[in-house]
């Protein structure tokens, strides 16, 4: 088994490609920052930034889910990692299982389901 398939049975959830707009702050924080999203699963988002988030912090994450939803979920920071030959990262965020996050991430997998390709 290859360390690619080794992760792939580590994910609780499939993911599925995610190119459209995701705001993000830290949790204790009211300001913003924008990005477009990398991948999303029922379980967490990655995206793209030029800011380095530390492992472990809790964000907020606002993800644009096509036109008609938009979902925002509490989550942690469970990766960050440089891109090679540039100033941006990407970061990897785990949706947290709370009662403020049910409704949400039942819309990110509804979401999900009308959306696989």
């Amino acid at each position: 088994m290859g360390l690619e398939e080794f992760e792939q049975d580590k994910r609780k959830f499939p993911r599925a490609t995610f190119r459209e707009a995701v705001q993000y702050r830290f949790a204790d924080h009211p300001a913003s920052s924008g990005t477009v999203g990398f991948d999303l699963s029922e379980g967490g988002v990655r995206f793209r930034t030029e800011e380095f988030l530390p492992f472990d912090a809790e964000v907020v994450i606002h993800l644009q889910l096509k036109a008609e939803r938009e979902a925002t979920l509490l989550a942690r920071v469970v990766w960050a990692q440089k891109v090679p030959y540039g100033d941006s990262y990407h970061v990897g965020c785990e949706f947290l299982e709370n009662r403020e996050n049910v409704f949400p991430r039942f819309v990110v997998k509804n979401f999900l389901e009308l959306h696989q390709t």
